[in-house]
């Protein structure tokens, strides 16, 4: 087990581009910098906001026939928090499933 986690900390990370023993504080100070500006701008093209109408996402199952993606609902958004949106259905869902 030791030798999988050298092994997976001794090797260049794509997303961080370099290997995880390499990171400094500033380096994941600087990587989470970059996730929340991204994040935050995926947020605001989304322009999703408390009340509004939306459809969730669903993949279909491996066996089931038809479109890859169905759209379930409509439902209401009751909250936004963060990356979490709370719809009427009472369930939580990731902004990349809902769609206006």
């Amino acid at each position: 087990m030791d030798d999988i986690v050298s092994n997976y900390n001794d090797t260049v990370h794509k997303t961080l581009g370099k290997k995880p023993n390499e990171m400094t504080y500033d380096d994941i100070y600087t990587y989470i910098k970059q996730k929340l500006k991204y994040n935050n701008e995926i947020m605001s093209k989304l322009n999703l906001n408390e009340d509004d109408i939306v459809r969730v996402l669903k993949q279909k199952n491996t066996l089931e026939k038809g479109p890859a993606l169905r759209a379930e609902g409509p439902y209401k958004i009751e909250e936004i928090n963060k990356y979490n949106i709370k719809l009427s259905d009472g369930n939580s869902y990731n902004p990349k499933d809902i769609v206006k």
